[in-house]
């Protein structure tokens, strides 16, 4: 009989994502693997060999028939305007409701390991710890410290936030709930002010998507406590696979050979590639984070994106650059909005689609930079091919890899004007952006170029001594080991 692990990843590619490779490993050792998921990425998941099961149609079979839009309602039986601002990463209200379906799929399915994503779906730690289960966490962002590294980019106070998540009556009513329903009162889920802030989302051994060298600060007493606690980190740097998961249309098969001719063709003649992505979030239709959101700042994400668009256009296009003779090819990722390209000028050495397959076109072209928001997934896989970047973040630990790139000197950042401005300003707040853009391009492809490559190349070498997918499954095998004949 196979051993069995369940994968739960429910929604978001940058998560997604670095848990394909292990899925596919784990098959073909000779694994059955059941992945929890939404139907956005059943196709990537199911191409590791991975039975995907429908999140959505879980959750309806037992009286849930609408998860988005329970976590959503949720946040105004918080009764305090101010809790959207914590609900979804730190609340216990949604977690409570969720807990009884993961209880019910997981005693269906009998695993003989959990892997799951501590920032997404925490809810299954919970149940894996009633049901004693294994379980291993995979962190994709830069390691435990990276809220320390939020909160320092944001000046908030993780003492006001846990003040403010303990004092909200509805919210302790729910971790009543989760208590009671799996026997542990002494859970305290983001109310302890001397315990780390999430520290329950975590296991015993969490494997993470990093190296040591480059994860975000813990502090020093957050350190203390777990190892104290025996939670352990494991950093085995980035896990890529050719299977991804994407919030856009995937290509038809005949788009990613078209775009790999492009890409070999201008290989063979001695043109460089420059790679194009600002990500999913800002591209997609997140209402705060999304294509018209503006996360709090100036400008939406359609105008980043444009001002991103139109700068790399304008400086590398084939009316001639003074960077790259002869001029590169450009290949960028739009993402799935109608006017993704509205009022942009594509010049004509630029390959515009929805989506691309990042790891592979990274692979093969090892392109001369990088332009992209910045997320935790787009930054090390890059590094992870010694490319050096220009970081344009929107948001979260966008901000925080843009602060990162700079301090290696892998690539320039130019941080989201931060003010909030009226519709006719931001005009002109999006013009001094995109020629920020362009001064970044310049910086990095022109005389100091060789420098920011030497960099990038340096630390893609220690990337790759983090051990990756065969060390990450490794430790998964490991924890599973105890329990594969327990069911």
């Amino acid at each position: 009989m196979s051993n069995i692990a369940v994968f739960a990843f429910p929604s978001a590619a940058g998560h997604v994502n670095p848990s394909l490779p292990l899925c596919k490993k784990l098959v073909t050792l000779g694994w059955r693997v059941e992945y929890l998921g939404v139907a956005t990425f059943k196709s990537a998941i199911e191409s590791t060999g991975a039975t995907f099961h429908d999140r959505d149609d879980v959750c309806a079979e037992l009286g849930i028939p609408d998860v988005t839009g329970m976590v959503y309602k949720t946040l105004e039986e918080y009764n305090d305007p101010a809790a959207k601002m914590w609900a979804l990463n730190f609340g216990s209200i949604a977690t409570g409701r969720l807990l009884p379906v993961y209880l019910s799929f997981l005693r269906r399915l009998s695993p003989h390991l959990i892997v799951y994503c501590p920032v997404l779906c925490s809810v299954v730690h919970l149940a894996a710890m009633h049901l004693n289960i294994p379980d291993v966490s995979l962190l994709t962002t830069a390691g435990p410290g990276f809220w320390d590294a939020a909160f320092a980019c944001s000046g908030g106070s993780v003492a006001g936030l846990v003040a403010a998540i303990g004092a909200n009556p509805a919210n302790n009513k729910a971790i009543d709930g989760i208590r009671s329903l799996i026997n542990m009162p002494n859970l305290t889920l983001n109310t302890s002010e001397t315990e780390p802030l999430v520290h329950e989302y975590y296991t015993g051994v969490n494997v993470v998507t990093t190296i040591a060298s480059m994860a975000d600060t813990l502090n020093d007493k957050d350190a203390q406590f777990y190892e104290s606690n025996g939670k352990k980190f494991e950093f085995v740097g980035p896990l890529l696979g050719e299977s991804q998961a994407t919030v856009a249309a995937a290509l038809s098969e005949e788009e990613v050979a078209d775009l790999f001719k492009y890409v070999e063709e201008a290989t063979a003649a001695n043109r460089r590639v420059i790679y194009v992505s600002m990500g999913t979030v800002l591209t997609g239709d997140d209402p705060g984070n999304g294509w018209n959101g503006t996360s709090g700042s100036a400008l939406t994400g359609k105008q980043l994106c444009h001002c991103v668009f139109r700068a790399v256009f304008a400086e590398l296009g084939s009316g001639g650059s003074a960077l790259l003779s002869p001029p590169p090819l450009v290949v960028a990722a739009i993402g799935p909005q109608p006017d993704a390209l509205a009022n942009v000028s594509v010049p004509e050495n630029a390959v515009c689609l929805t989506s691309i397959p990042q790891v592979q076109l990274l692979r093969v072209a090892k392109p001369a930079l990088f332009i992209t928001n910045g997320g935790q997934n787009s930054f090390i896989e890059s590094l992870s091919v010694g490319t050096p970047l220009v970081v344009c973040p929107g948001m979260g630990d966008q901000r925080t890899n843009a602060a990162k790139a700079r301090k290696l000197g892998v690539g320039v950042a130019i941080d989201r004007p931060t003010q909030t401005v009226s519709a006719e300003k931001s005009v002109e707040v999006a013009v001094a952006y995109q020629a920020a853009v362009s001064d970044a391009i310049r910086e990095v492809l022109g005389v100091s170029r060789e420098e920011f490559l030497t960099k990038a190349q340096a630390v893609a070498t220690e990337l790759e001594q983090g051990g990756g997918v065969d060390r990450a499954v490794q430790i998964l095998v490991k924890a599973a080991g105890g329990a594969l004949n327990q069911w």
